[in-house]
């Protein structure tokens, strides 16, 4: 006969993956991640129950435990893409920004944005810029780089010790780092080093 314990963990770990990919937009490779770093915080009984900071359990499904979850593993949520945001503006606020108003403009600019840095606000512009004319641009345009001559440009490989994705350099603090800081960068280290973002160990 089944271990009572057994299937109730068990019945757990997949409902905090659920939770994971439904609530907080994971992929599954991600949402597995989620449940080895973060399952302390949640519990099943019948519901998902989230502990708070007083150690208490509330309810999973509690903006507090949301808002718990993007804070401190942020660098296993995937940042919204462009497409997504896009999704989210009205479409009449885009045919007034095409049609020369500046309030309009200025709004979608402001959606477009969010809560990036400052520094991001070029891209923003470019963002919207392709909004306008109709284009529906991807992060990065899914182009290589190009030199002067039009020849792609070769794309630089992290030294394998240097790469905390990489056999030689593993190190997941380092990796939850370059996470929050550059997700892009990221994705291209984990890949580089055949591994993936939520990997529990190096690839052979």
């Amino acid at each position: 006969m089944a271990d009572p314990e057994l299937l109730r963990k068990l019945t757990e770990q997949n409902k905090i993956a659920d939770y994971a990919m439904q609530v907080l937009k994971m992929d599954e490779r991600r949402a597995d991640a989620f449940v080895k770093v973060a399952g302390s915080f949640l519990h099943w009984d019948g519901t998902l129950q989230f502990k708070n900071s007083r150690g208490q359990y509330v309810a999973a499904d509690v903006p507090q435990a949301k808002g718990f979850f993007e804070r401190e593993f942020d660098y296993l949520i995937p940042a919204q893409t462009v497409e997504e945001q896009q999704a989210d503006i009205p479409a009449e606020l885009v045919e007034k920004a095409r049609d020369g108003s500046i309030t309009a403009k200025g709004q979608l600019f402001r959606l477009l944005h969010g809560d990036k840095p400052k520094a991001a606000e070029g891209e923003t512009h470019a963002a919207l810029a392709k909004l306008l004319k109709g284009e529906a641009p991807k992060d990065g345009d899914g182009e290589r780089k190009r030199d002067a001559s039009g020849k792609f440009v070769p794309e630089v490989r992290e030294a394998d010790a240097s790469n905390p994705w990489s056999k030689e350099g593993w190190n997941l603090t380092s990796q939850g780092r370059v996470l929050r800081n550059d997700p892009a960068r990221a994705e291209r280290l984990a890949k580089s080093a055949r591994s993936f973002i939520g990997a529990t160990r190096p690839a052979a």
